[in-house]
């Protein structure tokens, strides 16, 4: 079978063209449902969120103009929009079907501060995701229309960064991570599918105050357990091309680091390589987790979030515990 060029044709109109291309791989195929999927998951998010909390919410939690930061999520949730039709196309021509998921957000939704904080690494996550799988994609014209939904994804990230008062643009470059990789991240919003890939153990900082340099992190993980000694943790940055890794019980936010960090937990100290490509899996227990730290004051928080003085609260996604334990606090 050979395919068109859909996905060209939909998402870069000025590149369309009629020629056909080599058949799609196996590969090619999961990292294109791989994709919609999140980018489903993703305007999921947004659309709860954006039914959840009115401009007086996000007023409340230090934005200047809830107006104006529901514009952005609205902006975003349209795009996703646009990024799903045009994957679930590509499908079709490839001779496939999107794989039909339940997405809840609701965990996120406890409050403005958490839902803001959580899209944050979604967006990253999104970002990390096509970085990670590009080296999967065996068509060219895929490869190349993957790449111009990421442009746009990094925008959505720089975005988020500006109304979670951190560092716009904190970092040349990101974290590519793989699709299990990925599934610790997005799993606990995801289920009643299954997507061809076997999701890492999931992994969560449990600190209730920001990470700042020297910060000890703590984790929580169902994959960690008494049990379980000798553990590292593993604090990769973009760029880096190696991660640094800590004994689990000493495990501290190193110096120097501004914007997204991802976190693993490993059964040895051998270094997690930066690039997704090469990195093993053999020793690893749980994660990654992303979370962030917001080292480096941006004025351009001053008039986004002017509240918060341009400092961090912990950016994470919350377990299911912690976010029961939220919402009872808050009552029916």
């Amino acid at each position: 079978m050979q395919i068109i060029s859909t996905l060209l044709a939909l998402s870069v109109p000025f590149m369309v063209t009629a020629a056909p291309v080599r058949r799609a791989t196996e590969a090619d195929i999961l990292v294109v449902r791989f994709a919609e999927v999140l980018n489903q998951l993703e305007a999921t998010f947004y659309q709860q969120a954006l039914e959840t909390f009115q401009n007086a919410d996000l007023e409340a939690a230090g934005f200047v103009s809830g107006q104006a930061a529901r514009e952005q999520m609205e902006v975003i949730l349209s795009n996703e929009q646009t990024h799903i039709e045009t994957l679930r196309a590509t499908l079709t021509t490839l001779g496939s079907t999107p794989i039909e998921c339940q997405y809840d957000a609701s965990s996120a939704l406890v409050d403005a501060q958490t839902m803001i904080a959580t899209a944050r690494v979604l967006e990253y996550t999104g970002v990390s995701a096509f970085l990670g799988a590009a080296p999967l994609l065996t068509e060219s014209l895929l490869l190349e229309a993957a790449a111009s939904i990421l442009t746009v994804e990094a925008r959505h990230s720089t975005m988020l960064n500006a109304l979670n008062a951190g560092t716009a643009i904190p970092s040349p470059f990101d974290v590519p991570l793989t699709p299990g990789e990925i599934l610790a991240i997005a799993s606990p919003f995801i289920s009643g599918c299954d997507l061809g890939v076997i999701a890492n153990p999931s992994l969560a900082i449990t600190n209730a105050g920001p990470l700042a340099a020297g910060t000890a992190i703590t984790f929580s993980s169902p994959a960690l357990n008494e049990t379980v000694t000798g553990a590292f943790c593993q604090i990769l940055t973009g760029g880096q091309m190696f991660a640094t890794p800590m004994p689990l019980e000493a495990c501290v936010v190193p110096q120097g680091i501004n914007g997204p960090v991802a976190v693993w937990v490993t059964s040895d100290s051998q270094p997690l390589v930066g690039n997704a490509i090469n990195r093993a899996s053999s020793q690893l227990l749980a994660g990654p987790t992303i979370s962030y730290v917001d080292s480096v004051p941006d004025a351009l928080a001053q008039f986004v979030r002017p509240a918060t003085g341009g400092a961090s609260v912990t950016r994470r996604i919350i377990s299911k515990e912690e976010a029961e334990k939220m919402m009872a606090a808050h009552g029916p």
